[in-house]
This record gives C-alpha cells, structure tokens and sequence, in this order.
C-alpha cells in the first residue's frame, strides 16, 4: 500500500505545479487572442467623428432649407409730354437644392399709365426638378406666361423634360475641403460614405466655377390671343391649343464676385401645321444675365445682387386676324432691358 501513496503524491504534486496555467481566472494565453477594446478609441478620435457629423448636417440643411429670392427695380420715362412708369418686380421660393427641388417664382411688369396700371407682362412658374444622377436631372412643370406686347393675354404651358449638366472648377472651396478633410481622417469611412458623396456633389454645384447644360421637354400648350387694331379695340382671337418641343441650352461663369449667365429656350411645334403662309412655327425666349454680389453673408445663404438683364422673345407666327380684307398682326418681338437689386434669403 505505501506504493500507490507514493504515486498518489507525486500526481497531486504535478496538478498542483500545473494549476496556475489552468485554473487562474484570466489564462495568460487568452489576453492574447482576445482584442482589447479600449486599444481601438484613439482611432476613433471623438473630435474627429463629431466635426465630420457637423459639417455633413450643416451641408444637408442647406440643401434641404426653405429659399427666397425677391427683385425689383422702377423705371421713369417722359417723352412728348407723356409720362409713363414702370415697376419689374419679380420673387422666388424653393425648397431643397439636391438632389430635389421644388421652386414656384412670380415675375411681373406693369406699367402705370396716369392713374392707370397694367399689367403688361407676367410669369408664374411651379416646376419639381429630380437629379437621377449628379449630371442627369428631370423635371416637370406648370407656367402660366402673358405678353401683351406679342398678343399674348395668356398662355399656359403643362410639360416634362430631361436636362444634362457638365460642371467645372470651385469658386470657393472651402466647404468641399473640410468635409474632405474630415472625411480622409475619419477611422469608419464606409459609414459616411454616402452622405460625403451627396455633400461633395452639391457643393461642386454650388460653387462652379463654369456650367454647361442642355435641356430637353416636351410640353402642351394653351393660348389665348389678341390683336391690336387701329381705331378699334383689341380683337379676342379663339383659344388654341398645340404640342411642343424645345431645346434649352445654357451656360454660367462665375469670375469672384460677377456671374455670367446665357440660356434660350428653342421651341417647335410638333405635329401639323409645321407651317403656315410658308413659315415654320418656332419660338424663341433667351436671356442673358450678368449680376454682381454686392454683400453676402459668412453662411453663404443670405447675399444682395445688382443685376442686368437682357430677355428676346420671338414669335415666328405672332396672333393674327383679318379686319375688311386687312391683316392685322400682333409684334413678333419683344426686347426687355432690366437693371435690378436683388435679395436672396
């Protein structure tokens, strides 16, 4: 017996010297294969995740934000002993910028004649505009225009259209490079992805330098007409309705503080009558803008701009009717020269 009490022994002896690698609470071993938390946190650094969260928010509510935008201007004339003012107002209001907008803006001129006012020509414009892509943008639109100088007493135009943007250049950069700075030092990139993308593409928007776009739509048209003649009162001509399709080329530069801006709208008449008395049905509206940033405010939001504007419409078939064998037209152009302050808010 006093054998297996020997044996015994030494067994007790051996788990004893093996107990602290097995039967401590915290195995050496294990330290090793189990990543210790807190060694990740300063690579997150807080400062760092908190200042891209910022910026990306404060971008985000400047796109998604409430805008208004409000012109006007007064002019005197004399001439012959006849006076004659008139006052251009126009005014604007949009919601978001990308990759939604949807705007509704108001433009008149009306001239006081003696103690009369007339509202001689008007604009009023609700369109939603959708970026499917950063350069691939689709819209839709109501607008109700009128132009008493071409016969127009109203016109309602109801359509939808495509446009393609090309951007080029920052007038400002500081915003894009925050964000990115921000973003390059931030440890969960993926995270952030998304918005920073957003964020970079409506800035560069924003602040380009030049943009080139074409856009295309289709819309329908209703008219109604009127045509000046001598010695008579104006002649209401029948309503009429037609389809039609247009080509809106545009360019804008910015140099500092001065902003160039060209677009026209091109439109067609599709289906029959392509013509009549030989001339094709086509439209033209262009505009050319140039206004300076007088202030602007540290936000970039509120600014006051002097501008010059400079609008051509012509009507290859304006208003018509015939009165005792004679035919009278309504004028097929129609030149507007605006200098105006405008406040953005």
């Amino acid at each position: 017996m006093r054998i297996p009490l020997k044996i015994a022994g030494v067994i007790i002896t051996f788990l004893a010297m093996l107990e602290p690698v097995y039967c401590q609470s915290e195995p050496a071993g294990e330290k090793a294969l189990v990543p210790d938390k807190t060694v990740e946190l300063p690579a997150a650094d807080p400062i760092t995740v908190d200042r891209l969260d910022s910026l990306l928010k404060k971008e985000e509510e400047r796109r998604n934000d409430w805008g208004i935008s409000i012109s006007a201007n007064f002019d005197g004339d004399e001439a012959g002993g006849e006076r004659k003012f008139i006052l251009n107002t126009s005014a604007s209001v949009q919601k978001g910028q990308y990759p939604r907008q949807l705007r509704f803006s108001v433009a008149s001129r009306a001239e006081l004649d003696g103690d009369t006012l007339r509202d001689e020509v008007s604009a009023l414009v609700l369109n939603y505009d959708y970026y499917m892509r950063p350069s691939l943008e689709v819209y839709a639109f109501v607008e109700r225009f009128k132009d008493t100088y071409l016969g127009i007493d109203e016109r309602f135009e109801i359509g939808f259209g495509g446009q393609y943007e090309y951007v080029k250049g920052l007038v400002d950069s500081r915003e894009i490079d925050s964000i990115n700075d921000a973003y390059d030092q931030h440890p969960n990139k993926d995270r952030f992805a998304a918005r920073v993308d957003s964020a970079r593409t409506s800035l560069a928007k924003k602040e380009a330098r030049l943009s080139l776009s074409a856009a295309f739509s289709l819309f329908k048209e209703l008219e109604r007409a009127s045509v000046p003649v001598p010695g008579m009162p104006d002649i209401k001509l029948p309503s009429e309705d037609r389809y039609r399709f247009v080509v809106r080329p545009c360019a804008r530069l910015v140099i500092r503080e001065l902003e160039l801006m060209n677009l026209g709208y091109f439109k067609w008449g599709i289906f029959e009558p392509w013509k009549v008395d030989g001339r094709l049905d086509m439209r033209i509206d262009a505009v050319f803008s140039c206004g300076l940033t007088l202030c602007k405010d540290a936000g970039g939001k509120k600014e006051v701009d002097l501008e010059v504007q400079y609008e051509y419409r012509y009507d290859s078939l304006p208003p018509s009717t015939e009165v005792n064998s004679v035919v009278y037209r309504a004028r097929d152009t129609h030149d507007i020269v605006r200098l105006a302050i405008t406040v953005k808010i």
